[in-house]
């Protein structure tokens, strides 16, 4: 069996692997001079960094299986941290929430009764939350957004302001008037009511590429398989609804299955011609995406945080990361913006001024940045709103041996590096079972 694999993310890598270890063949085509999708390199003076900064969860557990897999150890790529959220405002207040010791769920509600900047009764309203959720089994029909989720639960100001706003921006990079409740609550489950440590912080301490990309070039190449990077797919060849192989850089390339695993706008224009497929090309033409903004700044000497990383509130800069102290990049710090908003509209200039003021208002004794580098990843993720599941295709198509996989596909889970490899792990089973 002949597998070509179209797309180099997390998705297409995470197939490739699962079908290597069970003896299938795998040609790899990424349109790219490099791995990772999305989740790619830049050049800041004389240092390589990733497009935006990442954090993953605990409860990325097919993640950190299949990294295991490859012969990746964690401890070398990723620190991992227990849930430490700390957010300074304007006027120089803080919130601040740190899991306690206890196993999950108590270290979290332990650590929801230690936090400080919460009344009484924006604890007694977060409690009463949780509990709510878990009683309905983190279910709500139908999906509703969460803000008004959220509402019909009592949550103070506060409450919403402080922890469940940043805690949705982070994982659905959606603003919450629109977030899926119904997408929210299954990472609420996994990450807080399994284990401990499904909720535990995984921060890069290299770039992404040495997370996984990289070695699983490496695993792929050294087992038969094969990657060709610069290699475009311009179109897909069928015999009647059987695929045959797919055309790149003007030569036909045989296959018995392929993975299109690229990202969706890619996908579609492969199969926006073809009939039998229409159903879901009307699918992922309503598939949004949103963007995630980062800013990185080279201070002239060496600044620190004093933690790896720090929330601003009422700013649109939403979270700094301390480049020092997690990956060495002496002077770098990382500023993240995620999901839509004014920002958006602004110069490059503009918004590089309003996120080192920002910095500057909270932390005055820095001096001013010599060099900073806006990246605005346009299509970072989908959007994660409400009934987007509704439109989220399958890996399977009505093609014989035409397969999707991707963080926009299926899976049930938000639009994260997590999903992705989800989706090409269960993309590669489907063809391993076949």
């Amino acid at each position: 069996m002949k597998v070509v694999i179209v797309g180099g993310g997390w998705a297409g890598l995470a197939a490739a692997v699962q079908l290597i270890k069970n003896n299938i063949t795998v040609s790899l085509l990424e349109a790219s001079r490099q791995l990772g999708g999305r989740a790619r390199l830049i050049q800041f003076g004389k240092n390589r960094l990733d497009n935006g900064q990442h954090i993953m969860l605990g409860a990325y557990k097919s993640l950190l299986l299949l990294m295991k897999d490859i012969n990746i150890k964690e401890n070398q790529v990723l620190k991992r941290l227990p849930l430490d959220l700390k957010l300074l405002d304007k006027n120089g207040a803080c919130f601040h929430l740190r899991t306690g010791n206890l196993p999950a769920p108590a270290h979290l509600l332990t650590g929801l009764l230690s936090a400080r900047g919460f009344s009484l009764k924006d604890r007694t309203t977060v409690l009463r939350a949780i509990i709510t959720m878990r009683l309905s089994g983190f279910k709500v029909e139908p999906d509703v957004p969460l803000q008004e989720y959220l509402n019909r639960l009592g949550q103070t100001k506060k409450a919403v302001e402080y922890l469940w706003q940043p805690l949705c921006i982070s994982i659905l990079n959606t603003p919450i008037e629109t977030a899926s409740t119904e997408i929210f609550l299954k990472v609420i489950r996994e990450a807080f009511f399994g284990k401990k440590s499904d909720s535990e912080m995984l921060l890069p301490i290299d770039n992404l590429g040495a997370c996984f990309p990289d070695p699983a070039m490496d695993y792929i190449e050294q087992n038969n398989g094969n990657i060709q990077l610069g290699s475009r797919v311009d179109s897909l060849k069928l015999s009647g609804d059987s695929i045959k192989g797919v055309i790149s850089n003007n030569e036909m390339l045989e296959a018995d299955n392929v993975i299109l695993a690229s990202a969706p706008e890619h996908t579609l224009k492969l199969i926006s011609s073809i009939k039998v497929l229409n159903p879901v090309t009307t699918m992922l033409e309503k598939i949004e995406s949103l963007p995630i903004t980062t800013l990185y700044l080279r201070y002239p000497e060496p600044v620190s945080l004093n933690r790896d990383f720090v929330g601003f509130a009422d700013c649109h800069t939403q979270w700094v990361f301390d480049r020092d102290r997690l990956t060495g990049d002496t002077g770098i710090l990382a500023a993240v913006i995620s999901g839509p908003g004014k920002h958006m509209k602004m110069t490059t200039e503009e918004l590089s001024g309003v996120i080192t003021k920002e910095i500057a208002d909270h932390y005055p004794m820095f001096p001013a940045p010599v060099e900073t580098k806006l990246v605005r990843e346009k299509r970072a993720t989908i959007a994660s709103s409400v009934g987007i599941n509704k439109h989220r295709i399958k890996n399977e198509s009505p093609v014989k041996g035409l397969w999707f996989a991707g963080d926009y596909t299926d899976t049930g889970y938000p639009s994260t590096l997590e999903g992705a490899v989800r989706s090409g792990q269960n993309c590669a089973r489907l063809i391993i079972n076949e």
